[in-house]
């Protein structure tokens, strides 16, 4: 213990300039998210700008002190002065994980303290919460020491920093052309050996190098888990995954939505152009028509496939692909949207095709509902956190919550009338119901990071089909008075749906750049 402790007060002689300046930061992190969202910071102003570099600068800050820290008893090489002295490797690693936990878990912890009693929140009923942000901060900390352990100098340590980076970047790219490798988010328990081999590796290396200091088979290791990780990622069946999770619906598990095709749209006469079409992917909008979407409920579309067939044997197919579509029980129309390579689609544009949809879909219940009337400034929302009406262009409620982003489905009726005029406008239609679904974050679990407050917004939009442009948005202007729901959205199964066309051609379903093609783009609430 005696050995530790000489070696902490060493480490505190020698970094006390890195940990000024972190802790400094720190302040000007907790100052900054307070004002933030309690109101008091002036828009777009030079210190708004300065200080937005400080979600920045903390945790590089914290990254170059943890590198400088590591080094300071460099485990590369065999030649260091230290290894001359009688330390010993448990009382070292010791050492060095009681700094990183008085000078940055300490001082993190005592900042979320302050932020979730700034922000309202009591105390000892998130502590649990905040005791896992710290674990997941310990363990986004294992990249930097990971990082020290195998290299010698700090430039060493970031040109292996940069190289890594721009490995990702390579393998992010080609883990695209993995088939339906892009909906592995919406797969249960999907990268549990990718997520273990990648926490193992470097909690393994790390022991290695203060046990043994193998820099090479620690640098070994760390390779040869990438690899495997990567290597995971490719042999994924994840096509064979998403159909067991999403069983076909039948007569005994109906879907929880119904969808047709419509007819195309009458042909819209395009504005000549004798420029080439920009990009290499053309987007199709297929329009559908909406029903049996049972009340107090909405279906998420997690994932879409599209295949089709035509003359000469064409075949196409475009994996599962992340999707996103909501539909609500007031809906009656949407549209299905893909792209595909323009050289593809100009050589089968106007061949008569069939085209086949898959979809994974999840539907969530209302639960808890809450009708609540909007009062002036800032009210509680039971389930959720304290919010306020926000004014402006797009009008919204502004809210926060502690640890997590809540899961809400907030529902109003929607007029274009300002709160001046709402007076003047009758009851509108159900079919200006509007609704916005927040799923709650990370799962429910606590986000990582450094801040326990986590800010949102809500927007409750439709369209009016009565306007003679369809894609006018008809927004609702939050007041004080205008009565809004608020529900906890429970997720209750998962199902496949499937959908066929008849014979269509797609250049009538062609959206364009311009904005005036056949489909217009529909955003959901």
């Amino acid at each position: 213990m005696s050995q530790t402790l000489h070696i902490f007060r060493k480490d505190i002689r020698h970094h006390w300039p890195e940990v000024l300046i972190s802790l400094l930061l720190l302040a000007a992190f907790v100052w900054h998210e307070s004002a933030e969202w309690s109101g008091n910071f002036p828009s777009f102003s030079l210190l708004q700008i300065l200080f937005s570099f400080v979600n920045t600068l903390l945790p590089l800050s914290w990254c170059l002190m943890i590198v400088r820290l590591v080094h300071e008893e460099s485990l590369v090489g065999d030649r260091q002065f230290w290894v001359t002295r009688p330390y010993e490797w448990p009382s070292l690693l010791v050492a060095k994980l009681l700094f990183l936990i008085v000078f940055i878990h300490l001082p993190v912890f005592v900042a979320q303290l302050l932020l979730l009693s700034r922000a309202g929140f009591p105390i000892a009923p998130n502590l649990t919460g905040l005791l896992g942000m710290q674990i997941g901060l310990g363990l986004l900390f294992l990249a930097p020491i990971t990082l020290a352990v195998v290299t010698r100098s700090l430039a060493q340590a970031l040109i292996v920093a940069i190289g890594a980076f721009l490995v990702f970047l390579a393998v992010g790219s080609l883990a695209s052309l993995v088939p339906s490798e892009t909906m592995s988010s919406a797969l249960e328990n999907s990268g549990i050996f990718q997520g273990s081999l990648f926490l193992a590796a470097p909690v393994a290396a790390i022991l290695w190098q203060y046990a043994r200091r193998r820099t090479w088979h620690s640098r070994t290791l760390l390779l040869a888990a990438g690899a495997a990780m990567v290597l995971a990622d490719a042999v994924t069946p994840y096509r064979t995954l998403i159909e067991r999770q999403y069983p076909l619906a039948d007569s005994a598990h109906p879907a929880p939505v119904q969808l047709s095709v419509l007819p195309p749209p009458p042909p819209v006469k395009k504005a000549p152009s004798p420029q080439r079409p920009l990009g290499n992917t053309v987007l199709i909008s297929i329009p559908v028509h909406v029903s049996a979407v049972a009340k107090q409920s909405v279906v998420l579309a997690n994932g879409m496939l599209v295949s089709m067939d035509g003359p000469r044997n064409l075949k196409w197919d475009s994996g599962w692909n992340p999707s996103g579509m909501e539909f609500w029980p007031e809906e009656s129309s949407s549209a299905l949207q893909f792209s595909m390579k323009r050289h593809l689609y100009e050589s089968i544009k106007s061949s008569p095709l069939h085209l086949h949809f898959s979809f994974a879909l999840s539907e969530f219940k209302e639960s808890s509902p809450r009708e609540l009337s909007l009062p002036e400034g800032e009210f509680v929302v039971p389930g959720v956190g304290y919010c306020h009406i926000e004014r402006g262009y797009f009008p919204a409620l502004s809210c926060r919550s502690a640890l997590h982003e809540p899961g809400l489905i907030a529902s109003g009726v929607v007029t274009n009338a300002s709160c001046s005029e709402q007076d003047k406008f009758p009851s509108a239609p159900s079919r200006n119901v509007a609704h916005q679904l927040l799923r709650s974050g990370h799962g429910g679990f606590v986000n990582p990071g450094v801040s326990p407050i986590k800010t949102f917004s809500i927007y409750l939009q439709t369209f009016d089909d009565t306007h003679e442009s369809p894609e006018e948005r008809v927004r609702m202007h939050f007041c004080p008075g205008t009565p809004v729901r608020f529900a906890t959205p429970i997720r209750s199964g998962y199902t496949r749906l499937d959908l066929q066309t008849d014979q269509i051609t797609l250049e009538n379903y062609e959206v364009n750049s311009y904005g005036y093609g056949a489909i217009t783009l529909r955003a959901l609430p």
